[in-house]
């Protein structure tokens, strides 16, 4: 990849916003865009390939595991981390299996997505110690 895009994909507006407002912070070298549903996430993805979507599970329209599918056959390359409510064990197991990189719950992002975007892209965040430690 060699843009440093990072795709929301949530239908919640105040989760997108706080969201893109905290990785702003703690990976300034991202850009941040937002998409409200899956349809919005593949015409995103087809135009842009970003580097990573990451992906609500409840949507409007096609559930995020058919996006996460639908992004990982259009752009292999593309890393979808997949941001949901949902904790069980058989949403983490049909994530994997559409191609997801990785599986964060909501109640935990703000201890567990930076650190796992970390080590999924280095290259592109900072050191722990310069970044936010917390979701607003």
């Amino acid at each position: 990849m060699t843009n440093r895009d990072v795709l929301i994909v949530e239908d919640h507006s105040a989760v997108r916003a706080t969201l893109q407002a905290w990785l702003a912070t703690a990976l300034p070298e991202c850009t941040v865009f937002q998409a409200t549903n899956g349809e919005e996430a593949l015409a995103f993805v087809r135009d842009r390939a970003p580097c990573v979507v990451l992906m609500d599970l409840h949507l409007p329209g096609a559930s995020g595991i058919d996006t996460t599918r639908a992004i990982k056959a259009m752009a292999p390359a593309t890393l979808v981390v997949i941001v949901s409510l949902d904790e069980s064990s058989a949403q983490r197991s049909m994530a994997a299996a559409a191609g997801a990189s990785g599986y964060v719950a909501k109640d935990r992002m703000g201890f567990e997505l930076v650190p796992l975007l970390e080590r999924l892209l280095p290259r592109l965040c900072r050191p722990s110690a310069q970044r936010p430690q917390r979701v607003p």
